[in-house]
């Protein structure tokens, strides 16, 4: 049997350093790791940090209830979102409409698609989905707000670069006796 190190939400939420970039995965309020993002929201709440981050995921996650998306919601928590599809977490959202946060919304396969170019150690992610629409960088870019900066473009092409992300929640099915996770000793 393979060692694995078990530890909790609230333990792993401390592992998440401010500027931090972090994902998430689910859709709308199924596999979200409520857990965990729970715990990482708690942490901020009553200590400050870890501040700054950013938020990238590719399916809209919460049920409009302060869960999911949600729990980042709170200023100085996030610097920037990179969502998919915005539509359930309504607190986020009025952090974008009020020029809060950077924030951009992508298609959600594109953004797939760049989970893949960086798991893959690829530069990006060349796409012409979008284009002669908002998300077409001759357009906003995607971008929601006047404080969000442009994504480049390559000739009439979006160019989405990757960058690195140090935390990845993972649908609730992994975690193991109740709100902890395993991670394999490697």
């Amino acid at each position: 049997m393979e060692k694995v190190k078990v530890i909790s939400a609230a333990e792993a939420a401390a592992l998440v350093k401010d500027n931090d970039t972090i994902t998430t995965s689910g859709f709308v309020a199924s596999a979200l790791a409520e857990e965990l993002t729970g715990a990482l929201e708690e942490r901020f709440l009553q200590t400050g940090t870890p501040k700054n981050l950013t938020l990238i995921y590719a399916g809209s996650q919460g049920n409009r209830d302060g869960r999911g998306g949600d729990r980042f919601a709170h200023e100085g928590f996030l610097k920037r979102a990179i969502i998919g599809h915005w539509n359930t977490a309504a607190a986020l959202v009025k952090m974008a409409v009020d020029n809060k946060i950077e924030a951009y919304n992508i298609p959600q396969g594109t953004l797939l698609h760049l989970f893949r170019a960086i798991a893959g150690h690829k530069a990006g992610v060349i796409t012409n989905v979008g284009l002669e629409t908002f998300v077409d960088p001759r357009n906003s870019g995607g971008r929601l707000n006047a404080r969000t900066a442009a994504f480049v473009s390559v000739r009439d092409r979006s160019c989405f670069k990757i960058f690195p992300y140090v935390c990845g929640t993972l649908n609730t099915s992994l975690l193991y006796n109740h709100n902890k996770i395993i991670i394999p000793d490697i």
